[in-house]
């Protein structure tokens, strides 16, 4: 059995692979560039390679390095709408193959994983993987092929980059029209969401939520009323996600 020096080395360092390195334990994994001048040495003395790159650059990586690859190694993808069996193609016959998505996109803080595999994992490497996730967050293996669960993970991957959009909006809206500063906008958010989150926390669903505040004939009401459209905003959101997500993964079949 090889001994190697790394338990994991994340391979792309951008948004993702920047988040997640950030919370793991130091030592435990390394991040990984191309740049680097021993880049591949590091791949090699690392027992997971967690593939943090755009799909095409994942595929090419496979391309170019799996052939290379000890079969005691675990190749974790992040990469969105690659299905296992389109990894398959690209690697070799040895090698273990994992795909896995966060639910909190590049968010640097905890980071919930689900992952899936190309077969049943050996429970070495198993493991190592639920080891290696469960420094930075909640991981949960939902077993052999089970790519429909993660690419419902990587919509969820995606509501903190939407809600971020549209609060932006917000912000932008009680600055230019209510006469909030920056730093008054920004309060009255962080507020508004902790008021919110403890409400949804005790069981109130989010219409109840609203209505609540918005006393009849008032202030509330009469913004709320204003910004109905956004529902039908959000629907063509959510649509373009998904037909987003159909022209990936038919692409990358």
């Amino acid at each position: 059995m090889t001994k190697y020096i790394h338990e994991g080395a994340i391979v792309g360092m951008g948004s993702l692979g920047t988040a997640l390195l950030s919370r793991f334990d130091k030592g435990d994994v390394i991040g990984v560039r191309r740049t680097d001048e021993d880049y591949f040495q590091q791949i090699l003395e690392s027992r997971i390679l967690l593939l943090c790159m755009k799909q095409g650059d994942i595929l090419a990586w496979l391309d170019t390095h799996s052939g290379n690859l000890s079969d005691e190694q675990i190749v974790i993808s992040f990469g969105a709408a690659l299905s296992l069996k389109t990894l398959r193609k690209h690697s070799n016959n040895q090698v273990t193959l994992v795909r896995a998505m966060t639910n909190r996109g590049i968010a640097r803080s905890r980071q919930d994983i689900i992952y899936t595999s190309e077969k049943p994992l050996t429970t070495p490497h198993l493991a190592s993987i639920q080891g290696l996730f469960e420094q930075i967050g909640i991981a949960k293996y939902v077993g052999v092929s089970k790519d429909e669960v993660v690419d419902k993970e990587t919509h969820k991957a995606c509501d903190m980059g939407r809600i971020a959009f549209f609060l932006e909006h917000y912000q932008d809206a009680l600055i230019r029209f209510l006469g909030y500063s920056l730093s008054e906008a920004t309060q009255s958010i962080k507020q508004s969401l902790r008021a919110i989150l403890d409400a949804l926390e005790s069981g109130e669903d989010l219409n109840v939520i609203a209505q609540r505040v918005a006393s009849r004939g008032g202030i509330t009401e009469a913004s709320i009323t204003e910004m109905s459209g956004v529902s039908t905003l959000m629907n063509l959101g959510m649509n373009a996600a998904n037909d987003k997500m159909n022209e990936l993964n038919n692409k990358y079949k």
